[in-house]
């Protein structure tokens, strides 16, 4: 199955969606940093803090890639 979903996707977003996996699974298990894992960065806190500034503009600069938006 697993071979089934990589042949779905293109290679480009496949690469970084294992490239992710690792921030991911730390911000669904320890919230640690991977630069410095003795910094904890993925808090509740922080989640809404996110969660709160997508949604109070959602169309901010439509013309920006996802991380262009993520750095502002």
């Amino acid at each position: 199955m697993h071979t089934d979903i990589a042949a779905s996707r293109l290679r480009p977003d496949m690469n970084i969606a294992h490239q992710a996996g690792e921030v991911i699974a730390h911000m669904l298990s320890d919230g640690r940093s991977i630069i410095d894992p003795t910094v904890e960065i993925w808090t509740a806190a922080a989640a809404e803090d996110l969660r709160t500034r997508v949604e109070a503009d959602p169309s901010f600069a439509r013309d920006m890639s996802q991380w262009d938006k993520l750095e502002v």
